[in-house]
């Protein structure tokens, strides 16, 4: 085989692996478990182990950038591991560096990340900056283990009855196959915290429920005060501000909502996705349209329903008030619908 670079692309859920010819052209691609050395930290060593089954003495470099590396010492860890496996020239970046070059090139900008934890860094004249990005213990805001943790609290809470009931419960007592909140609880907290992020998308699978909309409005929120932070750090006018990782790729409602907020906070930013072609927003506003119609019509239906003094006057009291109580959340599914389709703009 002629000669070839391995890249690596490293995280709290995946890696992805590259190998990539001499002049640019990839050889292969794949996929990896976690590389973080601060959440995982045997991850980097894992890693290694996985390599060495296929690196071979064609192999010229191997350029590792992944999540938990700002710190020196991590770094270092992690190009051990490599050099355990290799004896060529090994590169560790942060993640950070490498959505900034992604996104960017050697233009000045923002990249705010969202995947199972969260980090904001930007570059303006070969100075960078930082926001967020401290681990899932006292940080990562706006992440999707941060939403799933929101989701699992918002869960137990309504078991409590300390908090709203939510369609979030149903959805969580589905995956995991019970209604018991002891089981539920001794589950998440045993699991790594991938398993945990895995729980985000039901914010969107369940658009309509309130507590999932707030939750939602939450993450938006914080990933924006991320990406005014090193705005204002770094002093950008008019910054391009990339929207990076599988939370913000793979949830276009979130997506939207935080660029919506990012504008609110910062003067004339533009919000893009380095790899739109992944997240058909003109279909996600097509399946909100199809849905407020439906809806619309359901709502229709239950007023003229009501509307009938016959119904309402031979009716029993108690199914009278479920028909007017159906209204009622049909009124705020549809309210919460033309939300979502307002954000996507």
């Amino acid at each position: 085989m002629a000669k070839y670079a391995i890249g690596l692309d490293g995280g709290g859920t995946k890696t992805e692996v590259a190998m990539l010819s001499a002049q640019g052209e990839t050889i292969y691609m794949g996929r990896l478990g976690p590389l973080n050395p601060v959440s995982y930290p045997e991850s980097p060593a894992e890693i290694a182990k996985e390599l060495a089954k296929f690196i071979d003495a064609d192999c010229a470099a191997i350029c590792a950038a992944c999540a938990g590396v700002a710190d020196k010492a991590k770094a270092e860890g992690v190009k051990r591991a490599m050099d355990g496996i290799f004896a060529g020239p090994v590169f560790v970046r942060t993640d950070g560096e490498n959505s900034l070059y992604t996104a960017l090139g050697e233009r000045d900008g923002v990249a705010l990340i969202s995947g199972t934890g969260s980090i904001c860094y930007a570059r303006k004249g070969g100075v960078t900056a930082r926001s967020g990005g401290r681990g899932h213990v006292l940080d990562d805001a706006g992440s999707a283990y941060a939403i799933g943790r929101d989701i699992l609290s918002a869960v137990i809470r309504a078991s409590d009855g300390r908090g709203e009931p939510t369609a979030l419960s149903e959805a969580v007592f589905e995956l995991c196959g019970t209604d018991d909140i002891a089981t539920i609880t001794a589950r998440y907290t045993a699991c790594p915290k991938s398993e945990i992020a895995a729980l985000a998308p039901l914010i969107s699978s369940r658009a309509e429920d309130a507590i999932a909309g707030r939750i939602e409005a939450t993450a938006a929120e914080e990933l924006s005060l991320m990406a005014a932070a090193v705005t204002k750090k770094l002093e950008l006018s008019a910054p391009s501000i990339a929207l990076m990782g599988g939370t913000l790729l793979h949830q276009p409602r979130l997506c939207a909502l935080t660029a919506e907020r990012i504008r609110v906070r910062v003067k004339d930013a533009r919000c893009f996705l380095p790899m739109s072609e992944l997240v058909d927003l003109d279909k996600e506003r097509e399946r909100l349209e199809k849905e407020l119609a439906k809806n619309r019509g359901f709502l229709e239906n239950q007023r003229r329903k009501l509307s009938n003094e016959s119904f309402v006057s031979r009716a029993p009291a108690n199914v009278v008030a479920t028909e007017r109580e159906r209204a009622e959340k049909l009124e705020a599914l549809i309210a919460n619908l033309e939300e979502s389709l307002r954000q996507l703009g």
